[in-house]
């Protein structure tokens, strides 16, 4: 019996487009966050909260949505999108949010000129429960400026400590104010402000996490990653804090982008000539203090000659935005259950979002990965839930992609003795594995023309 040639070339394109959007151990879904006009960028997602800076009246204002407490999107508990500030001719921006507080930066200016010309800007926390919207540092009485008349930007939340880069001194230093147990600014607990860093050189920007807050540092002529250790009680400028150290020391600019529980996480510049960016971690071992017996040392997540940059890590989860497409995507390396890079539980590095389109800003919490993305014309946020299950929430948005299946790591981590210096890279972990995405997309657009013609000669 023969063949019938239309029918061998639909069977043909149905296989090949099985093969590229195949779904692997990874599993989850995408979700879209906002339609809305405008701008909506710069993501912060914490337990069953996301907060981002949004342009749709025309000056960014910052927005909330909560899941409500089942801790899903778009079922019946959700608390729904909240503008929690939006004060005329200001700019509020770069938000982050942990627990019920959410931080913020205030400008009267446009917020790239206010950082390129370190014009007057300001901290700002709001209380989700008690809708109290703080100034952490509030203008001069007299001159209405802004504290110091300098730029205070970016902060970063962790429990009861607010960080924050401030020009008051003419260069960029890394701030922290402590909330005091009781988590509340402006009360007789309050440990207050702490200059963390001094060097006349810039610092910055700065992630803190536990007991570590970690910075990119200037003061050699290049970027290092510097850390500053408060000791297990997580409390800045008290009597166990172990101080500064250097994590990095090579010739070429080391940026660092995340810091939680027990890893650091960077953008590197050693490989490539220093063309491309590639994404290094640290493993400070089950203590969490850098350079202390326990440490695991450096370890080299990234070997594709594209930038991969802006790196996040939770958990088991290093996510990073890769440009080895020609575009912005979203990819992930799972550590697996131990938590441990390169182990034999590894679940290797996967790409997540690989659409044509830019996802840019990526943050992540407990499996939850949110980043800006354009795919309909302008920013909006999207979430990519890890910990998703088909059947398991009421959802009307539809899934805009499917995760391929993870390739194995091959790479030999750094030296484990603990150390200030990076050690040298061991064996990079294989690029994703397998006929997927971007390339069965290219094999297709390149063999059909070719198989169709041979079926229809027959």
């Amino acid at each position: 019996m023969g063949v019938n040639p239309m029918r061998a070339y639909l069977i043909l394109i149905l296989l090949l487009i099985s093969v590229s959007t195949s779904s692997g151990a990874v599993g989850g879904r995408e979700f879209q966050i906002t339609d809305a006009p405008g701008e909506q960028r710069y993501a912060y997602i914490n337990e069953n909260k996301i907060v981002w800076m949004d342009k749709r009246t025309g000056d960014y204002d910052i927005r909330v949505y909560d899941f409500g407490p089942d801790g899903i999107f778009n079922t019946s508990d959700d608390g729904g999108e909240r503008l929690i500030a939006n004060t005329p001719s200001l700019n509020e921006y770069y938000p982050d949010i942990y627990g019920d507080l959410v931080t913020y930066a205030v400008t009267e200016f446009d917020i790239y000129d206010a950082e390129k010309n370190k014009l007057n800007a300001s901290i700002y926390i709001f209380n989700l429960t008690s809708n109290v919207t703080v100034d952490l540092i509030p203008p001069d009485e007299d001159t209405k400026n802004y504290k110091y008349g300098a730029y205070q930007c970016c902060p970063q939340l962790y429990n009861i400590t607010i960080s924050w880069y401030d020009y008051r001194d003419g260069n960029y230093d890394i701030y922290v104010y402590d909330l005091g147990p009781d988590g509340t600014y402006g009360t007789s607990d309050d440990g207050g402000e702490f200059q963390v860093t001094d060097d006349p050189a810039n610092q910055k920007p700065m992630f803190i996490w536990g007991r570590n807050i970690v910075w990119t540092d200037y003061r050699n002529g290049k970027a290092d990653v510097y850390l500053y250790d408060a000791g297990p009680d997580e409390r800045f400028n008290t009597e166990d804090d172990r101080g500064e150290f250097r994590v990095t020391n090579l010739p070429v600019d080391q940026k660092v982008w995340d810091v939680r529980e027990h890893m650091i996480v960077w953008r590197d510049r050693r490989n490539w000539g220093g063309a491309y960016e590639d994404i290094y971690g640290y493993d400070m071992g089950p203590d969490g203090a850098f350079g202390t017996s326990d440490d695991r040392g450096e370890f080299r997540v990234t070997d594709e000659p594209a930038n991969q940059m802006y790196p996040i890590v939770y958990s088991n989860i290093i996510v990073w935005r890769d440009s080895r497409n020609g575009n912005t995507d979203v990819y992930i390396y799972d550590l697996g259950p131990d938590e441990i890079f390169n182990t034999s539980d590894d679940g290797g590095e996967i790409p997540l979002v690989t659409n044509i389109y830019n996802q840019e800003r990526i943050e992540m919490h407990k499996g939850r990965i949110v980043y800006d993305d354009n795919r309909d014309g302008d920013q909006d946020i999207y979430m990519y839930d890890l910990t998703f299950q088909e059947g398991g929430a009421e959802d009307t948005v539809k899934p805009t992609s499917t995760p391929v299946a993870p390739s194995s790591p091959t790479t030999t981590p750094a030296a484990q003795a603990p150390t200030t210096t990076a050690s040298e890279p061991g064996q990079t972990p294989a690029p994703g594995g397998g006929l997927c995405g971007p390339t069965a997309v290219l094999l297709l657009a390149m063999l059909l023309p070719l198989i169709r013609y041979r079926l229809l000669r027959r």
